[in-house]
């Protein structure tokens, strides 16, 4: 609606300088512009006209001829300058739009970096997709098994890229405001990989673009403010070892990646399994605790806590309603949990989240 709103505005200013290019030509008696026009500048007013009718349009249908607009905008304030009696009021039309159009670029901009990343990521060098039998999960620990068959992994597929659509609650210090969130997420499960990608409501009319990354064997945290300020720009092994450790947890959405070489199980007893993860230049390891019918109800490791330019290794804990189970294409996995730092000052909850959409290998 605000765009539509916002689109009808340009297209009214832009037939305003229509006048200018009448009153040039003669065509019109305008009483609003009352220094006079010459013919060069009638043409001047008519094509910004066009350029912002054109701006406005590919506004409305997201088409990169937006980006006339604030080419439109400053040259009409030039003519605004040179008609200041007559025409000043439009100056407080051309700094809004060329403030939204800041904004847009900004969006524009930050999702054309991440669309770049997550064709880069979304690839494989093994398009083949091995149905997992009951043979290539034996040398499991009997409750991954369990959780193969509950899962519904076993006879299906092997997953190798997943999709994941969430929505939900964050907050970034333990005394902070929750603020909502929707959330996509794209995952190469054969070379670990992922791609969060999230829009933060943190305040009317002010909202957080976050990019959270893990490729390679190398995360990075980028988060911006309306898509423009960078507010957090995090790397280094720290972030590495937690995107890591990030993926080994997030294993409950694709599970057939419990079958890849990169992770090791160890049984502790019969509800608790230890599973270490191995990729590049880290290893991660984790504790997944199952339900007696084989769903997993909770994971635990031990993960970098970053706040205020310092990181410790402190308990990061996931918690998955175990009410919330659903079944995504042929697979079941949860749809709620809830993420805690268990720290020194007391557990402090950050991140809940509900799954929407799921789609596996066909994205």
């Amino acid at each position: 609606m605000l765009r539509v709103l916002f689109a009808f505005v340009i297209i009214i200013h832009g037939l305003i300088h229509f006048l200018g290019f009448a009153k040039a030509n003669s065509l019109l008696h305008v009483d609003q512009l009352s220094q006079p026009t010459p013919k060069s500048l009638g043409l001047t007013w008519l094509l910004i006209g066009l350029l912002f009718l054109t701006g406005a349009f590919g506004f409305l249908m997201r088409k990169e001829w937006w980006m006339l607009l604030p080419i439109a905008a400053l040259l009409s304030q030039i003519l605004i300058f040179i008609y200041w009696q007559d025409a000043k009021y439009g100056t407080l039309i051309n700094t809004m739009i060329i403030l939204i159009c800041a904004i847009a670029y900004g969006t524009w901009s930050f999702n054309r970096k991440v669309e770049s990343e997550i064709s880069a990521l979304m690839t494989s060098d093994s398009p083949t997709q091995n149905v997992i039998t009951r043979e290539s999960i034996s040398h499991l620990p009997p409750m991954i098994q369990k959780w193969m068959e509950r899962s519904k992994a076993l006879e299906n597929p092997s997953i190798q890229f997943a999709y994941i659509k969430q929505t939900g609650r964050m907050k970034t210090t333990p005394d902070g405001r929750w603020m909502t969130f929707s959330a996509q997420q794209f995952i190469n499960v054969t070379k670990p990989g992922f791609i969060w990608q999230a829009h933060v409501r943190a305040l009317p009319l002010f909202h957080l673009s976050a990019r959270d990354k893990y490729a390679a064997g190398h995360g990075n945290m980028l988060i911006k403010l309306q898509s423009l300020v960078t507010i957090a720009n995090e790397s280094g092994y720290a972030i590495d070892q937690g995107s890591l450790c990030r993926f080994l947890a997030e294993m409950i959405w694709y599970p057939s990646a419990a079958l890849n070489d990169y992770v090791e199980w160890k049984e502790i007893d019969e509800h608790t399994v230890e599973a270490t993860i191995k990729y590049q230049h880290l290893s991660g390891t984790g504790i997944f605790t199952f339900t007696p019918s084989g769903d997993v109800g909770s994971f635990e490791t031990l993960r970098y806590y970053v706040h205020k330019n310092e990181s410790s290794l402190e308990k990061w804990n996931i918690n998955i309603d175990e009410n919330s189970y659903d079944e995504f294409e042929g697979r079941r996995i949860p749809k709620n949990a809830s993420v805690t730092w268990k720290l020194k000052s007391g557990d402090f909850t950050w991140y809940k989240l509900e799954v929407q959409e799921v789609r596996y290998n066909a994205l």
